[in-house]
This record gives C-alpha cells, sequence and structure tokens, in this order.
C-alpha cells in the first residue's frame, strides 16, 4: 500500500481510548520510493493523536493548531521533546524548540541520520515528495505494565 510518511502517525491508547502516557518512544519513519529504495533521511516522529472520524479527517490537513499546551494529557498529545527532558510527555512545537533543548542537554541537535518532526520540512525540501510514496515504520516503546493498543493512522492534524 502507498500511504505516505507524511500522512501516518502512531498512538498508544488504553481500553477507555485515552492516551498513555509516560511512554518513552524511538519512532522513526522513512520514506520510501515505489520501488521500496529508501528517500532521503528517516524522521524522528512521537507519538500522535490520530483521526477518529470522517470529520477529523476533513480536518486533519488544514493545519489547524488544536489545543495549545506544554505537556501531553490523556486526550490530547503535543510534538515530543525526543528524550531531551526527564518528562516525556512535555512538549516542543518547533524545529528550533527541539533543537534548543538538545543543545541544553550537551545532545546533537542536528544528528546525522535523522531529523526530528519538527524539522521535517528540511528532509522534504533536500528530497522533494515522489508520487505513490510509501513509509517504512520502526518504533521502540518503554511503558508501564498496563493495558494499550497500539494505533496507526492519520495523524489528527499534519501538513
Amino acid at each position: 500500500p502507498e500511504a505516505p510518511c507524511a500522512a501516518l502517525a502512531l498512538n498508544l491508547v488504553d481500553p477507555k481510548k485515552a492516551n498513555v502516557l509516560h511512554a518513552g518512544t524511538e519512532i522513526f519513519k522513512t520514506r520510501l520510493s515505489k520501488g521500496g529504495r529508501v528517500i532521503g533521511k528517516k524522521v524522528r516522529d512521537s507519538l500522535t493523536n490520530l483521526c477518529q472520524g470522517n470529520q477529523d479527517l476533513q480536518e486533519s490537513g488544514l493545519g489547524i493548531a488544536g489545543v495549545g499546551t506544554s505537556h501531553a494529557t490523556t486526550h490530547w498529545r503535543c510534538a515530543s521533546c525526543h528524550q531531551s527532558h526527564i518528562d516525556e510527555d512535555d512538549c516542543c512545537f518547533s524545529c528550533i524548540d527541539v533543537r534548543k533543548e538538545f543543545t541544553g542537554r550537551g545532545l546533537d541537535p542536528n544528528p546525522a541520520d535523522y531529523v526530528f518532526s519538527q524539522c521535517q520540512e528540511e528532509a522534504y525540501i533536500k528530497d522533494a515528495p515522489q508520487s505513490e510514496e510509501g513509509c517504512r515504520i520502526q518504533a521502540k516503546l518503554n511503558i508501564r505494565k498496563v493495558p494499550a493498543t497500539l494505533h496507526i493512522g492519520v495523524p489528527r492534524h499534519f501538513n
């Protein structure tokens, strides 16, 4: 199936459909050509709210900002600081935010083998979107002992 990485995301939800919090994640999305070849750098992503119905799907590409928060909740996810914070549920909304947090912790703000999801425009400028792109998702999740289901779908808001 052809589904571009920009149109796919992961979320971890409990049986009551609430976001599972305090989950350490390493999620990477690799763009693939129609023939299965890797396109550009992979994107390091975070858990994301997914569309739950037709209205969510219709609104998803409109770039509607959503809820402004500095911390993820059981009902709303935000862009991760990618383990540059002690609390995995803290938010880094922009490329500048996540790079600032990495620099502040003495970590490399410009990794050689991937770009942060907040900086993914850089990957698309260097390697333009192709028709019939596919996506390989690799994820490592560290969670507490709680019942949870991993969902793959269309993110609530994407550009």
